[in-house]
């Protein structure tokens, strides 16, 4: 019956309404000292009217010590039990969407109230034994509303009562489904955040008893229920290796598959529900194989695909699904159950997927690759995108596979459509995906025909616009995504595999023409990569490109050969690094090549580009200061940086839009940064300097060049090199071909000459300066000489110099030829002073010589022809001025060549006093030391002894992480095994308690039985009524066989938990003896826990 007593005093009280007559305090002071249970009832009825009014919340709850007192001791009366337990409700309650509220403060700490006694929690817990429906599904609610407001609070409460989570794992088994929903909700809160929770949650049956409610509710075609057990299910397994392991060896994985089964019905329309659930599903999956820190993981990936759950996922995922939600989520789900496990990715690689319109098969790997290139929603391609890198995550033969199906383009190139061919194979696909936006540019042009077969000149380049074009241009714009996908996809087939670089090599791209070198993927791209610079195509393009060439060059001197081979590719890298407003993404990523070019680059002396001839463009070309300024500010980009932080994670809420596309991932960017630190590294450290090499007067960034046709001054001892030998010109050669109208280029020309004309005056000043300081040095040596000379023999032992006089101190040519030196310096120190006035002179006529002198035009017009040929007149003495050029550095290198003899003759004087003009007999030779010959032979020996030290200390280093690691693990599940067995413990000595008093008040009942009537009447005729059957029970034998009943219960349970503590005890065991292995093997490493 509801108690209206409080509605009655509302109308007999007239405004008064609900609200107690006596203030809180009164009437929990009358609480307590009346002991009539009318007026006791009376009392509670008046506390719970006030509950309701806000102003009274915090005076009702100060007394929570007393309303928790009447729920002991009323425990027999349920009508009691209910008003405490709604009073209780009330002054907890935080209403929504006030919480700057005083009554939000007030409810939160009426909370606190209750739960920082675990004595009181432990009240509230005892309530649920109780089989009265509305005390169980109030409680409930209680205790959920007590989560939300104190969840961390109340999750040590109830782990410090021995029965705490076994009573509300009881709620799950009620057959009442309003109760055992309420306690599903109960569970996800108490679930949340607290690992030792989960454990005892999972210990307790729950991933068993939730399975059974989900088969129950109807499986996959479940609603709102289903849905709540499978996410409990979830927040059970998140984060936690201890109940992942525990899903799997409980054989629950073999329920999953029913969830994940889906009717063409649903593959065409998928109902909410249905969508929710494989969702949900979904997740669970992910969660048993994406776990980074389970030394498990690859287990659960193995039980998964022999459940037949990877076929479900991969229908789900490549099938005609219509929700592409649900294709990307099982899209990444899939990925991780492939991940860097062999078989899994074996049993894909060999899976086919059938067309159920069509019935006809196609491989799965094949149908991944066009969604990757040709999905329409931005998020699924990157969940394909995740499945192909995890497809080749540990997997060098997969990589070799698909680099072996790279075949030669079809004739006509690219569909103008931009449609795939999908009879192609992957690789064949996947290159017309990277050349695609040639035929989907705006503006194209003939591709240069830059195989080094083809021509060694650098001619055929494109000129390099000044002004890139921007982010985002119409060149670009979604065409670029395919592009962009297919480097992602060719990236990961060559990432770290030295084989497929090699292979790749070998592969042509075009069917071979006669007289037509090999066309592979690093000349095509690079092709590509210029035609993209030219025609200002979108930097994502670009960007793309540039990616596959850093991956083919990392590690592989091969491929750095190859693509130096080619004279024009180095020239267009330093141009568009010298660009001032090129983008901080191309500028970086092309120095970044010629970093990796450096780097892995071959040390060959004869080669045009080789170590040296490349640290001497990065230091005087580029610049050391603009080079690793570059790099620096790919480093500094917005999208870099994401990327390091690892937030261009998965994304299924993507926009559909070019502007979403992510740049770089996590790997690239350790890529990068490792490159990065090893080009710095190796640029700072001393180089041998290189032999000067003739450079032709023309700059690389001039555009006017001398026709092909036109030979420079023949010279017998320096002849001048022709433009295609050059390195850093060719990137100036224009095509007759292919004229390029660039408005200003007068001035340019003219400013490029001004510019080279400086820099060669600061150079010959140099090199006057030079020959200054020799000579001096050569007038010093000749004094030396010649005191040595006139100073008398004096009989005493040699004096060898130190170490650091052969490189500081310059010597003598012993043959006198100091003055004949001299003589030659004072030559060319006049020719040097009438090359610059000539130098200054051409400055003069070219800052006042008009432009249509020099062009043959107007000097107003602002547009030329590059390839048109300069004057003769203008040509010839450029020719003279270069061969003089020539001539005064081929002086200088025989220059260098006298001092570096005078130099080694000093030596010999030092180390052979013969050679000087002083009896010989005075000075002996010392011979070699043999004192000198076994320190360096002991340096040597320890020198091999300490790389031998340093390789067996990385080992041991590693192996040490290794025993670490597992011994950490091993330390978890060791305390986590205790625990679990504390808790056993304790149930077991509250089940003994039971029993024991279980078995007491049987013992009491049957001692207080009444005796049979001792007289001869028959109590069953004593009325007719009765009959001749048995006599029917009364209460106190019924009591009885509850009683016994409960002890054969508690008799079972209590086997049930012996058995399971000495499973625990075992595995408690096993724990400690592997960890008192690992501790050894730290041990023998020097290590201590």
């Amino acid at each position: 019956a509801i108690d209206m007593s409080w509605l009655v005093s509302g109308i007999l009280g007239g405004q008064r309404g609900a609200a107690p007559v006596s203030p809180p305090e009164v009437l929990f002071a009358r609480l307590q000292d009346v002991s009539n249970p009318e007026e006791r009832k009376r009392t509670i009825t008046e506390l719970k009217a006030g509950s309701k009014e806000p102003a009274l919340c915090g005076s009702i709850g100060a007394g929570m010590t007393v309303l928790v007192g009447v729920l002991r001791a009323e425990r027999g009366d349920l009508e009691v039990i209910r008003e405490v337990i709604e009073i209780i409700t009330n002054i907890t309650h935080v209403p929504k969407g006030r919480e700057a509220d005083r009554e939000y403060a007030v409810c939160l700490s009426n909370t606190d109230l209750l739960v920082r006694d675990a004595s009181q929690v432990d009240t509230l817990l005892a309530l649920l034994e109780e089989s009265d429906y509305y005390i169980r599904f109030h409680t409930t609610q209680l205790l959920t509303q007590l989560l939300s407001n104190r969840c961390h609070q109340l999750q040590d409460a109830i782990l410090k009562s021995p029965m705490g989570v076994s009573r509300l794992m009881d709620l799950l088994a009620d057959k009442r489904e309003i109760v055992r929903n309420e306690a599903l909700l109960l569970m996800l809160e108490l679930a949340k955040g607290n690992q030792e929770v989960q454990k005892i949650v999972a210990f307790e049956g729950a991933f068993e008893k939730l399975l059974e409610i989900i088969v129950a509710e109807g499986g996959s075609e479940g609603g709102i229920i289903a849905q709540d057990c499978i996410h409990l299910i979830n927040t059970l397994l998140r984060s936690n290796v201890s109940n992942q392991n525990y899903f799997r060896e409980t054989n629950c994985i073999r329920l999953i598959p029913p969830l994940l089964e889906v009717t063409n019905d649903d593959m065409r329309s998928l109902r909410d529900n249905k969508f929710s659930i494989l969702t949900l599903t979904l997740e669970l999956v992910s969660l048993l194989v994406s776990s980074t820190t389970n030394v498990s993981t690859y287990n659960n990936q193995t039980v998964l695909t022999q459940n037949n759950i990877m076929n479900l996922i991969i229908r789900l995922a490549l099938g005609r699904m219509s929700s592409a939600t649900t294709r990307t989520r099982a899209l990444y789900t899939l990925g991780d159950i492939i991940s860097s496990h062999t078989e899994n990715q074996a049993a894909f690689f060999n899976s086919n997927l059938m067309n159920e319109t069509t019935r006809q098969t196609q491989p799965c790997l094949h149908r991944l690759t066009l969604v990757v290139l040709q999905s329409k929603d931005y998020a699924e391609r990157n969940a394909a995108l995740h499945v192909f890198k995890q497809y080749l995550a540990d997997n060098p033969e997969g990589q070799v596979a698909l680099a072996s199906t790279i075949t030669p383009a079809p004739e006509g190139g690219p569909q103008m459509g931009g449609e795939l061919d999908p009879t192609l194979s992957i690789g064949g696909i996947l290159v017309q995906a990277l050349l695609g936006w040639e035929a989907m540019a705006a503006s194209s042009a003939p591709l240069p025909n830059a195989s080094p077969a083809e021509s060694p000149s650098a001619s055929q380049v494109p000129q390099v616009p000044t002004v890139p074009s921007p982010a985002g241009a119409s060149s670009g714009g979604r065409p670029a995504l395919p592009t962009w996908f297919a480097a992602c996809m060719l990236s990961c087939i060559i990432h770290e595999n030295n084989s497929v670089k090699d292979l790749l090599l070998r592969i042509p791209l075009e069917m071979p023409r006669p007289g037509v070198g090999l066309i592979t993927l690093l000349i095509r791209a690079m092709r590509s990569l210029i035609q993209a610079q030219r025609v200002g195509a979108d930097q994502t393009v670009k960007i793309a490109l540039l990616r596959v060439l850093c991956v083919c060059m990392d590690q592989s001197p091969a491929t750095v050969k190859a693509f130096l081979q080619t004279p024009s590719n180095l020239p267009f890298l330093v141009e568009v690094i010298l660009q001032p407003q090129q983008s901080a993404h191309v500028a970086g990523l092309c120095a970044l090549i010629i970093g990796l070019c450096f780097q892995f680059n071959e040390d060959d002396p004869a080669s045009e580009f080789s170590k040296s001839a490349l640290h001497g463009i990065i230091m005087h070309r580029i610049g050391v200061d603009k080079f690793m300024e570059r790099l620096d500010q790919l480093r500094k980009t917005e999208d870099f940086t994401q990327a390091e932080l690892g937030t261009s994670g998965r994304d299924d809420d993507a926009k559909n839009t070019i502007y979403s596309l992510r740049l770089y991932d996590y790997e690239f960017t350790l890529f990068y940064k490792d490159a990065y630190d090893k080009v710095q590294r190796l640029i700072r450290q001393p180089f041998p300097k290189a032999k000067p090499q003739h450079r032709n007067l023309i700059a690389p960034n001039t555009p006017v060049s001398a026709p092909p046709s036109t030979p420079p001054p023949s010279s017998s001892s320096s002849p001048v090199p022709s433009r295609a030998n050059t390195p850093l010109g060719a990137m100036s050669q224009p095509t007759a071909s292919t004229p390029l109208s660039v408005p200003g280029a007068s001035e340019a020309v003219i400013h490029s000459y001004k510019v080279l004309i400086g820099d060669q005056d600061r150079e010959l000043a140099f090199l006057k300066t030079k020959n200054g300081e020799m000579e001096a040095t050569i007038h010093t040596l000749e004094e030396r000489l010649a005191k040595a000379a006139a100073s008398p023999p004096v009989p005493a032992s040699p004096v060898y110099p130190s170490p650091n006089s052969f490189f500081s101190v310059p010597q003598p040519n012993q043959h006198g030829g100091g003055a004949h030196d001299q003589e030659a310096t004072r030559a060319k120190d006049a020719q040097i002073s009438t090359l610059q006035d000539e130098v200054r002179a051409l400055t003069q006529r070219l800052s006042s010589q008009a432009v249509s002198d020099l062009f043959g035009g107007s000097q107003n017009d602002t547009s030329f022809n590059i390839g048109a040929e300069p004057p003769k007149t203008y040509e010839a003495e450029l020719q003279a001025l270069s061969h003089a050029y020539n001539e005064l550095e081929a002086t200088l290198v025989k220059r260098d060549e006298v001092i570096s003899a005078l130099r080694a003759q000093a030596q010999a004087h030092v180390h052979a006093p013969v050679a000087l003009p002083v009896p010989s007999s005075l000075f002996p030779d010392p011979g070699p030391d043999p004192r000198l010959q076994q320190l360096q032979e002991e340096n040597a020996r320890l020198s091999q002894e300490l790389n031998n030290i340093t390789q067996q200390n990385a080992g041991n280093l590693q192996n040490m992480r290794q025993y670490h690691d597992q011994a950490v693990l091993a330390q978890s599940q060791t305390q986590t095994l205790q625990a679990t067995l504390t808790h056993l413990q304790g149930q077991n000595a509250t089940l003994q308690t039971q029993l024991a008093a279980l078995q007491a008040q049987v013992a009491a009942q049957q001692a207080h039985a009444p005796a049979q009537p001792s007289s001869g009447v028959d109590v069953r005729s004593a009325s007719p009524s009765l009959g001749t059957g048995p006599r029917m029970p009364d209460a106190r034998d019924l009591r009885i066989q509850k009683l016994e009943l409960q002890i054969r219960e508690g008799e079972q349970r209590y086997t049930s938990l012996e058995k399971e503590q000495e499973e625990v005890l075992l595995l408690l065991a096993n724990a400690e003896m592997e960890n008192s292995n690992l501790k050894e093997k730290l041990n023998q490493l020097g290590v201590k826990m």
